[in-house]
């Protein structure tokens, strides 16, 4: 039997166990402390030879050494090196059983891969928490000879259940936990359900601070929380429920959805990874908001203009995308809360991003709302392009004719209950009404009449105080370029001028320009004009009061843009996970958003869908064959071609 102390060493390839491990430390009892020591380091800190030689030759000091991948080896730089380096003790490697890169990893560097030993350890980390954790250090001392007492076994950990950070009852009571919720707030008893799923671990970890500012804002916006953890996929050696079970047995009761809205912060696609469960959210027929928990710190997403690491870009933007889901923002960083007293490493945290968390629930019950309000009582506007903003530009879209789209979209709203005073005998017709009235191309009509056909106007204190709201760098970028508010664009007797038509409960705009025509710098009116997707200009004071006005002053509950493609989703900020200094964030807000795109775009739809939070509606390619000629030339062209054969057989007869 051991009497020295022992040290054990782990390198957590994702730092998410740290955490636990340093509150099991605290956990040891005296007894335990003099026999274990425990050493914590993490992927990060194998950046380069000289760190990996270094944390080698603490490896070398070591009793034993566990590895904890998250794929292959490449999960851990210098795994080999770190193995090899372990003299007297045991190496473990912690084999996922969806990795068979880990697998392989767990044979070929590990000692005893499994042995009975072996299975032990594996047991006590894939049941996770910090009991087993704590389990997991005792037997490691006593399978290298310490005289310590034996440990329990492996605990079995809930797998899935509701989660509230003052919640004290059975997790997996839905409906006790739901009438809890709604007691909370006022007018719970008919408030909007917003459904969360966050990955299990989490909850086991501790690790819940941004789960919990959500759950916060739910609350302060009307809304009753309904978060649940879970694992993402089924395991027969712990026998956890399947993402399918975990709907039907958390968001639906009698096979009815009791949310409203999902958000979902999960990582990579439902359907991608089991091809069972596609299809399974379009069943729950509510939005799937997806939510950004960034690999980045604080500052490097705040920082940047790439904001997310391009491991965020792939497994939480274009894999949920794969599975319908509505691409939202950034609501949570990965920050360093410092050096672990007890073991050495440096622990990262997911941290909330305040402002971000408040903007994805206004957004989510805005949703609910748009989905709760009888048609007849909806609010929609309606936004047409015009790039250049030449009046023979109106209602461009590629592959779309927009203003018949429109009118059969008109159509459609009325037959299903929709406030809409009147329909358009063609699309052609529309167009005219819509020239009648203000337009973005402002060339031929002075100031005065300008505003007589204007739809609405902002006055200069909603302007300034729309302004003063808006992030400080925002405001510096467009008071340097365009003046102070309201600026001069589009404004006339110091108010804003909202160009369109009211038609019912149905507002029927134009996309504003992003520039003034009259800057020589800024081509607005060229067919190849820079502006629309300059990554430094900054919108317009008139750009962003004109959607501010759809949201506060038409009342719009929803927003489509008519066809490929316009400005928004070009405007200067971030590529993904924007803040509120992105002025695409700024322009769209919290609003719900379609957006009609033709289906042979794809980057560009990616774009739109990411940066303008909207849910993208493919239209094909439109059907196409050679226009010809039109009755009047093919008339001429008949009579050329009757000259000319009668000049050659018969001139008598030209």
């Amino acid at each position: 039997m051991s009497g020295r102390q022992l040290t054990l060493m782990f390198i957590d390839a994702t730092s998410i166990f740290l955490p636990v491990l340093s509150r099991a430390v605290a956990a040891l009892t005296p007894e335990e402390s003099a026999h274990i020591r425990v050493i914590a380091r993490a992927k990060d800190d194998l950046f380069d030879q000289k760190r990996i030689a270094a944390i080698s030759g603490m490896a070398a000091e070591a009793d034993a050494l566990v590895l904890m991948p998250h794929g292959g080896p490449e999960s851990i730089p210098g795994a080999p090196d770190l193995a090899a380096a372990v003299k007297r003790g045991v190496v473990h490697v912690q084999a996922g059983g969806m990795s068979p890169d880990e697998i392989e990893m767990a044979k070929s560097l590990g000692h005893d891969f499994a042995s009975e030993a072996y299975n032990l350890r594996h047991a006590y980390l894939k049941r996770g928490g910090v009991d087993n954790a704590h389990n997991l250090l005792v037997t490691m001392a006593r399978q290298l000879g310490a005289d310590l007492p034996e440990p329990e076994e492996p605990k079995p950990q809930p797998t899935e259940g509701v989660y509230h950070p003052a919640w004290q009852g059975d997790i997996k009571d839905r409906d006790g936990y739901l009438a809890w919720a709604r007691a909370r707030i006022p007018g719970g008893a008919d408030a909007p359900v917003i459904g969360m799923w966050f990955a299990q671990y989490s909850w086991l970890n501790g690790d819940l601070a941004v789960f919990d500012a959500l759950i916060a804002e739910i609350e302060a916006k009307g809304g009753v929380p309904l978060p649940v953890f879970h694992q993402r996929f089924r395991d027969a050696d712990i026998g956890n429920m399947g993402v399918d079970q975990v709907v039907e047995f958390f968001f639906k009761k009698d096979g009815n959805t009791i949310i409203e809205v999902l958000l979902s912060p999960m990582s990579f696609s439902i359907g991608m990874a089991s091809p069972d469960s596609v299809g399974l959210l379009s069943g729950l027929d509510v939005p799937v908001l997806q939510l950004i928990l960034t690999y980045n710190p604080r500052a490097e997403w705040e920082e940047t203009m790439q904001a997310v690491s391009p491991m965020d870009v792939s497994v939480n933007a274009a894999q949920p995308e794969f599975d319908g889901a509505i691409i939202g923002t950034v609501v949570g960083t990965r920050d360093e809360t410092g050096v672990d007293p007890a073991t050495g490493a440096r622990l990262l945290r997911r941290m909330p991003v305040p402002d971000r968390c408040a903007h994805v629930v206004r957004w989510a019950m805005n949703w609910a709302r748009l989905r709760r309000t009888p048609p007849a009582e909806r609010k929609v506007a309606i936004i047409f392009h015009q790039y250049p903003p030449r009046n023979d530009r109106l209602g461009c879209a590629s592959g779309l004719d927009s203003f018949e789209s429109v009118k059969a979209l008109l159509e459609r709203m009325t037959a299903d209950g929709y406030r809409v005073d009147h329909t358009y005998e063609s699309g052609e017709a529309m167009a005219f009404q819509m020239l009648d009235r203000l337009t973005s191309d402002r060339r031929y009509l002075p100031p005065e009449q300008m505003a007589e056909r204007a739809a609405a106007v902002i006055d200069g204190d909603s302007a300034a105080r729309w302004h003063a709201e808006r992030g400080p760098k925002m405001r510096r970028e467009m008071d340097e370029k365009w003046g102070d508010v309201p600026g001069v664009t589009f404004c006339h007797d110091g108010k804003l001028l909202v160009g369109g038509i009211v038609n019912g409960n149905v507002f029927i705009g134009v996309q504003p320009p992003r520039a003034r025509m009259e800057d020589e710098d800024v081509p607005d009116l060229q067919p190849d004009g820079q502006a629309i997707h300059d990554p430094y200009l900054p919108a317009t004071h008139h750009y962003l009061g004109y959607y501010r006005w759809l949201r506060d002053d038409f009342g719009a509950h929803v927003i489509f843009h008519i066809g490929t493609h316009g400005s928004l989703e070009w405007l200067p900020g971030k590529s993904l996970g924007l803040s509120r200094e992105c002025y695409p964030d700024a322009a769209i807000a919290d609003l719900p958003h379609l957006y009609p795109y033709i289906i042979n775009n794809p980057g560009e739809g990616t774009q739109a869908k990411r940066r303008s939070y909207c849910v993208i509606l493919d239209h094909m390619i439109p059907p196409q064959t050679n226009a010809g000629k039109t009755d009047a030339f093919q008339k001429i062209e008949e009579l050329l071609a009757a000259a000319y054969f009668a000049r050659q057989e018969d001139p008598a007869k030209v």
